[in-house]
């Protein structure tokens, strides 16, 4: 059951949004991406998002979907921004509504895996050409030998 907050007699009710926050791509360090906070199923439509990074509200333009409505009338909204994210940073989104007396923060950061890593293309790059050089070296070989 969702957190439902009845008020007065005409039935007014208020619900708390449920906050997602993602990327576009995969996360690379230095490549731009695009950072999504999602807000769902809230009532009423009232909402503000921000984005901080690394503790500090964001001056980078962000923009704001419609907001849109779905079958049990709640609401949805997402807000989004452009960044490049680094080793070591820290996104939050903070999601500020009438039903919460505190606002959300929802944070982010970035993974970097190795596949995606530019030192894992700088490592396992030389050995590969190394293996290759070897190979072709042994097969110059058999071939001088097979044609004696």
């Amino acid at each position: 059951m969702q957190d439902v907050e009845i008020l007065g007699w005409c039935g007014y009710m208020r619900t708390p949004p449920k906050v997602n926050v993602y990327t576009e791509f995969p996360e690379e360090q230095g490549k731009v991406n695009v950072l999504y906070c999602y807000a769902t199923g809230f009532y009423p439509g009232d909402i503000e998002i921000n984005f901080y990074l690394n503790g500090q509200k964001s001056t980078v333009k962000a923009e704001t979907s419609d907001l849109m409505y779905g079958e049990d009338w709640t609401f949805r909204v997402y807000k989004y921004m452009n960044m490049t994210p680094q080793y070591g940073d820290k996104y939050t989104c903070e999601v500020r509504h009438s039903s919460m007396v505190e606002p959300k923060m929802t944070e982010w950061s970035p993974e970097f895996s190795v596949s995606t890593s530019h030192l894992y293309w700088a490592y396992s790059l030389p050995p590969s050409i190394l293996l290759g050089i070897m190979v072709s070296v042994l097969i110059v070989r058999r071939k001088g030998r097979s044609q004696l």
